[in-house]
């Protein structure tokens, strides 16, 4: 298994849902 954590599945989703957020500040 790639990620075989669910704290490692929840961080990766908060990082891109932070990137998603500057993202969308920035347009």
């Amino acid at each position: 298994q790639f990620l075989q954590k669910p704290f490692e599945v929840a961080t990766l989703i908060d990082n891109i849902c932070r990137l998603l957020d500057i993202e969308q500040l920035q347009s």
